[in-house]
């Protein structure tokens, strides 16, 4: 996709992670739909941004604007994926395209041999 860039995730997204984790069409995907309190989101991003076997990105258009997330969690030598694309984004390929990004950096830095998503069968 044309445009689109990758970033590593920083201290400065906890809240835009927040906001796209509690978007009502991401918690009826997710396998726990209740919502995420903030001070429980808070303490969860700040873990993972300091933990050596979590990758997270934010995927952003040509203009620089976040529009979706990738998250990699690394178990052994397999990762597992989280991603979301904000609201007005959705249904255009951008979650393909950040996910593609984001594999590329995966594996160009960590000691991976797969990336595996957990989707629920309505999803």
């Amino acid at each position: 996709m044309s445009g689109l860039s990758l970033r590593p995730a920083s201290v400065d997204d906890c809240r835009l992670y927040w906001e796209w984790v509690n978007d009502p069409v991401v918690r009826e995907a997710s396998f726990n739909s209740a919502a995420i309190p903030w001070e429980e989101h808070e303490r969860w991003f700040l873990a993972r941004l300091r933990n050596p076997a979590v990758w997270m990105f934010v995927a952003c258009d040509a203009m620089g604007r976040p529009i979706a997330q990738v998250r990699f969690e690394r178990c052994g030598e397999v990762a597992e994926v989280g991603i979301s694309v904000a609201a007005e984004h959705r249904r255009k390929g951008y979650g393909k395209a950040a996910l593609r990004l984001a594999l590329d950096a995966l594996f160009a830095a960590a000691p991976v041999d797969r990336a595996d998503a957990f989707v629920k069968p309505e999803n």
